[in-house]
This record gives C-alpha cells, structure tokens and sequence, in this order.
C-alpha cells in the first residue's frame, strides 16, 4: 500500500479535534468512547485496539499508544515529562516497534491513552517519539507541552 502522508495528516488532525471534545476537564475519557472513536472520510476510525500501539488502516505510522494500569509492560512517565514506553515484544524489528521508530524519524505527533482505574484514561496529546534504545527495548516519548500530564503522574504516584 502507498503511503499518502497528507491523508495521514488528516486524519491524525481529525483525531486530535475529536478527543478535544471527548475528554473531560481532568483530561480522562472511557474505553468505549475511544474504541468506538469518529467517522473521518467515511470511515470509522478506533483510537485503541488490543496492542498498545495503533496504526488505523490506511495509515502507515502509528496514531496512538496506550498503557494498561496493570498490563504487562513497565511504561512509566517521568517527572522530566518524558514517557520511557517499552517495545511490543522483545524484537526491535517487530513491525509495531518499526513503526514507532519512523513516527520519530518523520516527526509525527501521537496520541498518548495511560489507563487508570474503571477502563478510563487519561489522553495526552500531541506526544513525540525522541528517542529509541533497542538495548533497552524502550522508546523515550516526549510530553511536556500535552495537557494532564501531571494528572498522570499523580495516578502513578498512587501506584496506577
């Protein structure tokens, strides 16, 4: 499939201006809101699927990326206000990990969900890849101009 990077674009701009007006004042949206997402261009397009990082179809480079409060992965968003997100799996060639590696090389702005308790999360937007230590299998996400950081901190500080 072709890359179109103005339709990837839209879409990505699509999405930050729908979840302006789906989060509440403490920047928390539910589950269902985000998995159902919007319509854009005629299709219906889910912000979450089952692996924490999504690329919608038709799109070439990841939309979003997730943490579960209790998932598998040691995600942990720092005081410095960058997120140390760790690889899908353990291949940094992994198609998932591939993809985040070009978000950062091309730029792009992400959508960041950290899950907190009752299937909510707090949504962080725009994020940037900055940094990738395969060594490490962690990618460096940074976040300090997205809004509600530090209501993610808070819950981390409370052990979610």
């Amino acid at each position: 499939m072709n890359f179109d990077r103005e339709r990837d674009d839209r879409v990505r701009r699509a999405a930050f201006e729908w979840l302006q007006r789906q989060v509440s004042g403490e920047g928390e949206v539910e589950h269902d809101v985000v998995n159902r997402g919007f319509r854009h261009e005629g299709r219906q397009i889910a912000l979450v699927d089952k692996p924490g990082i999504l690329i919608p179809r038709g799109m070439k480079l990841p939309l979003t990326i997730r943490t579960s409060p209790r998932g598998p992965y040691q995600n942990k968003l720092g005081i410095d206000k960058q997120l140390r997100y760790r690889y899908a799996g353990t291949d940094p060639q992994m198609w998932v990990n591939v993809a985040l590696r070009t978000a950062m090389e091309e730029r792009v702005s992400l959508i960041y969900f950290h899950g907190i308790e009752n299937w909510r999360y707090i949504a962080l937007w725009p994020v940037y890849v900055i940094g990738d230590s395969p060594e490490d299998l962690t990618f460096t996400i940074a976040c300090e101009h997205a809004a509600f950081v530090d209501k993610v901190l808070e819950y981390e500080d409370e052990g979610w």
